[in-house]
Parts: structure tokens; C-alpha cells; sequence
């Protein structure tokens, strides 16, 4: 076992392969811990919890999340200005080339792909993945749980997480309920922001397919009339992300329960917030296996 203390002692470098929410709770909690930390994604990258996804400075060129700045750079001397700034840099780099002059301490996969996407054990000293499609021992040289519920955050160092079921955790008592899926391809038009109250069967986006003759505006509603139709899905809840770009794609959820309080939509969220045992303060862990 190697204590993961010992590598906070001085300032270490830190790869996190995505730059979505969880990803972003990995990389919020490296930082914190007194990691430099590079994040990198794909060129359009679908993000559902945005408002805590360093992702959004793909889009917009920086993100802040819990205080904490994310710059979108372009190339490995932007990153180390960026770094010099106390930030995290941002970069759009789906293969993680840039470890190759990085030289990371530490790679986390937090893609999220639900398979191994090119992450090899090789790939620097120490390297984890996150959820389903990988092996520790194998690929990796540990894997965290992804999933909700008394094995979230847990560190396996010999096999695989649980397999991905494709249905969400439950909250509120909904789960694919909660899911609101793109209906065409093509680029959204808002109808709801993040934090809005809508109820069930409201128009939430739109989204510019290009199935749709001629070039019209097909309508996403709330999951409950989308994907159960013969469910009374949650009268009212909160919107917490919109960005809309693939057929059948989950792109939103909606989280019922919160419509009176509203509050958590720019924090990490409970997996992102889980993952934090990487900074070897956590019960379950601060350690890595060799």
C-alpha cells in the first residue's frame, strides 16, 4: 500500500480525463488537496450537471465551480500559464496526449463512458477509473464505485465496480422517470434554464433536427410523458441541465423533491462530492494499491 498522504506533501501533478460533474468533483477535490490539475475532454462535450462541469469552458472559455477556475487552453504552455495561476486548465484532447508532457502523478478516468475509452495502467505512477468498464488490477490500478447507494466512493483494487444497469439512482422515488432525452439531432433551444420549477408534459427545449421535414423545431418535454407515459411522474421539479445535441441521449435530469428548495444546483453533487476520499481525508481510503 502507498500512502497518498505522502504525495500531498509536495506540489504533484494530476490528469483528469473528463471534465463533466463527476469528473469535476475529482478534479475540485486534487486541487483542493494542493494538486495541479489538467482536465481533458472531447470538442463537444455532453455534459448533464453543468453548472458544476468545468466542461462549460469548452464552450465559454472558463468555468467556476465552488469558487474554483477552470481555463480552456490549447496547448501544453497555455496549460503551465494557466497552472502558474493557481487555476485548472481546461483542454479539448479526447486521447490525453497531454501526458505525454504533463507526466501526471496521478490519472483518473472519469470519463464516464461505461467502457475503457484508452486508459492504460501505463499511462502514469498511479491510475483510477471511475465506474463501469474498467479492471482494477488490469487497466487500472483501482477503480471507484459509481453507483448510488451504500457502495458509492468504494475503492476496489481487484476486479470491476457493478456493471451499468442504465437506469439512474432514484430520487424522490423516480428514476427513468427523472431523464429527459433528446427527440432529434440537432442544436437546442432552451425553453427552461437550470433552477426553473417545471411541472410535468411543460416544453423544456427544443431542438433543431434535421429529421424533421422541413427543418423545424421537435419538442422535448419532461421525462415523465416522454419515457412513461403510463406513470404519474413528479408534478413539479427542478431543471438541472439542458444541453441537448443526440437522439436518445440523456441530456437533462429532473430532480423531484427539490421543487421547494432549489438549492445545491452550483455545488458538487453527492458522486462528485463522494469521490473526495481521493484527497486521503475519507473513510474509505487515501490509499492506492501497487
Amino acid at each position: 500500500m502507498v500512502d497518498m498522504s505522502e504525495i500531498y506533501k509536495n506540489k504533484k501533478k494530476a490528469l483528469v480525463r473528463g471534465s463533466g460533474d463527476l469528473a469535476t468533483g475529482v478534479g475540485v477535490a486534487l486541487y483542493r488537496a494542493g494538486f495541479l490539475v489538467i482536465m481533458t475532454d472531447i470538442a463537444v462535450p455532453l455534459t448533464v450537471r453543468r453548472e458544476v462541469a468545468m466542461s462549460r469552458a469548452v464552450y465559454e472559455g472558463r468555468a467556476k465551480v465552488e469558487g474554483i477556475e477552470g481555463i480552456l487552453v490549447r496547448n501544453y504552455q497555455e496549460a503551465l500559464a494557466v497552472l502558474e495561476e493557481n487555476k485548472i486548465a481546461v483542454i479539448v484532447d479526447p486521447k490525453a496526449e497531454i501526458r505525454k508532457e504533463f507526466h501526471p502523478d496521478i490519472l483518473v478516468d472519469a470519463i464516464l463512458a461505461k467502457k475503457n475509452m484508452g486508459t492504460r495502467r501505463t499511462d502514469a505512477p498511479y491510475v483510477i477509473g471511475l465506474g463501469p468498464g474498467f479492471t482494477a488490477g488490469k487497466d487500472v490500478h483501482a477503480v471507484i464505485e459509481t453507483m448510488r447507494g451504500e457502495t458509492l466512493a468504494d475503492i476496489i483494487y481487484d476486479g470491476q465496480p457493478i456493471p451499468n444497469t442504465g437506469v439512474p439512482g432514484y430520487v424522490g422515488g423516480y428514476a427513468l422517470e427523472r431523464l429527459i432525452r433528446a427527440s432529434g439531432n440537432g442544436r437546442m433551444e432552451p425553453k427552461a434554464q437550470i433552477g426553473y420549477i417545471v411541472k410535468k408534459v411543460q416544453l423544456l427545449a427544443a431542438v433543431d433536427s434535421l429529421t424533421v421535414e422541413p427543418l423545424e423545431f421537435a419538442p422535448v418535454y419532461a421525462a415523465a410523458q416522454v419515457l412513461c407515459q403510463d406513470v404519474q411522474g413528479p408534478e413539479a421539479a427542478v431543471m438541472t441541465g439542458t444541453l441537448v445535441f443526440l437522439a436518445g441521449v440523456a441530456q437533462a435530469h429532473n430532480e423531484p423533491g427539490f421543487a421547494a428548495v432549489g438549492h445545491g444546483l452550483k455545488q458538487v453533487g453527492d458522486g462528485g462530492a463522494a469521490v473526495d476520499m481521493l484527497d486521503g481525508t475519507g473513510e474509505n481510503g487515501g490509499y492506492i494499491q501497487e
